[in-house]
């Protein structure tokens, strides 16, 4: 059977979809290079001026990702019901105020409860979790690339914020860096969202913007999106699968991310020369976010899941059998892909699991599963460290993590499916 032509925009006009991902971009860059990445400057100071160690230090951080575990289930519903303008203005404005919170604070459970509860709260609601959830309702057709751009976010984080963090906490002092980040970034936030961010497209709209097919069953089908309740989905077995399975890669992910320059230093490496492999790692991250948004809008996700796991498996025996600085460093360009192909893949099966008027609370319900995973997997190597001397039995760890996901993943069934009552 002949399928109906794609119809375009008229008269030029780009699809208005595609603004939401620049602004949902720029709101996940903006939050996460804030957060995740620019904590490591405040370290040595809060370890001067509060007489904590090094460890003690870190449980900022820790704290920021037990409160997204918190607020997420709530958040993510939250974006499924309201609106999105309202949704991400407000966690700016809760954003910026838990930051000039931490920045005036004189205790340490102070600090710990603007973490856990503003600064969290704001990040999921104007961040990462957000943007992909309003763009999985712009995108049929092109969804994985769209969300595999927004995925990018992260990597871009990390280049624009953390130079600004490194600068302003030298040259003003970290409290007013803080307050002056924490408000720059809330301003920015809503100010994007009030512009270009909206709720919903019309049938019209992803029709004319590519992305639906008129009078077929597909679109009939993504029109008709039943909506999960948090019951419904912990009764699904594709949520527990995907959330295990994912989570469990992710965790690997991160542990990786983490450990990365404290190994190389245990090779004999340079902090410049590890540098430059963690910077090409976290270019080729880059082109596996963007390659494995692709693939998922042609081939079946779980495929593509399939390559990402081989490949980690691949990289974590050449972290245990460390072939030489120079081999790395090729692996690094070449495998590190499978880094970046994670996040995409994941919130790719997760919308085509459950619909895009259900995609924040179905991720925001898994961070409840995959938090704990993540913070196990961070405690865990550096046990595993301090006890044997080395990674190698830790990266060993991580192998079978990743292997189990790949069996947990395989085992899901996406699609279009109806929620059990």
């Amino acid at each position: 059977m002949e399928q109906a032509p794609i119809v375009r925009p008229s008269g030029g006009m780009p699809y208005r979809g595609w603004l939401v991902v620049v602004a949902g971009f720029a709101s996940a860059m903006l939050t996460v290079g804030a957060t995740i990445y620019s904590f490591g400057f405040l370290v040595p100071t809060l370890t001067g001026e509060f007489g904590l160690s090094y460890a003690q230090a870190n449980f900022g951080i820790m704290a920021l990702l037990i409160g997204m575990m918190v607020w997420s289930p709530f958040v993510g519903r939250m974006i499924d019901r309201l609106p999105v303008r309202l949704m991400m203005t407000g966690g700016a404005a809760i954003f910026a105020a838990g930051f000039l919170l931490l920045a005036y604070a004189t205790s340490l459970q102070v600090m710990l409860i603007a973490t856990v509860g503003p600064i969290a709260f704001g990040m999921i609601a104007a961040g990462a979790i957000a943007a992909n959830t309003i763009t999985a309702r712009w995108f049929r057709r092109r969804r994985g690339l769209a969300i595999g751009i927004i995925a990018v976010a992260t990597s871009a984080g990390n280049a624009v914020m953390t130079p600004i963090a490194a600068w302003t906490i030298e040259n003003l002092g970290w409290r007013t860096a803080v307050a002056a980040i924490g408000v720059g970034v809330g301003l920015i936030v809503a100010t994007l969202a009030l512009l270009f961010m909206r709720d919903r497209p019309t049938e019209a709209e992803l029709i004319a913007g590519g992305e639906l097919v008129p009078d077929t069953p597909a679109a009939q089908a993504a029109l008709d999106e039943p909506v999960w309740t948090t019951r419904a989905l912990l009764r699904e077995r594709n949520f527990w699968l995907i959330m295990f399975g994912c989570g469990l890669i992710l965790a690997s992910d991160q542990t990786l991310i983490q450990t990365n320059a404290p190994y190389f230093l245990t090779k004999g490496i340079s902090p410049v020369d590890a540098s430059l492999m963690i910077s090409i790692g976290g270019i080729s991250a880059v082109c596996g976010k963007l390659i494995a948004g692709w693939l998922a809008d042609h081939i079946d996700v779980r495929r593509v899941f399939a390559v990402v796991a081989l490949f980690h498996v691949i990289l974590l025996g050449l972290y245990i059998v460390w072939p030489g600085y120079w081999a790395m460093l090729i692996a690094f360009a070449l495998i590190g892909v499978a880094v970046g192909g994670v996040y995409p893949v994941w919130t790719v099966l997760t919308a085509n699991s459950f619909g895009s008027r259900s995609f924040g609370a179905a991720l925001g319900t898994m961070a409840l599963g995959m938090q704990p995973l993540s913070i196990a997997a961070l405690y865990a190597i550096g046990r595993v460290r301090d006890t044997t001397g080395n990674y190698n039995l830790a990266f060993a760890g991580l192998l079978g993590m990743v292997v189990l996901a790949f069996v947990l993943v395989s085992l899901a069934k996406p699609g279009a499916r109806v929620p059990k009552v």
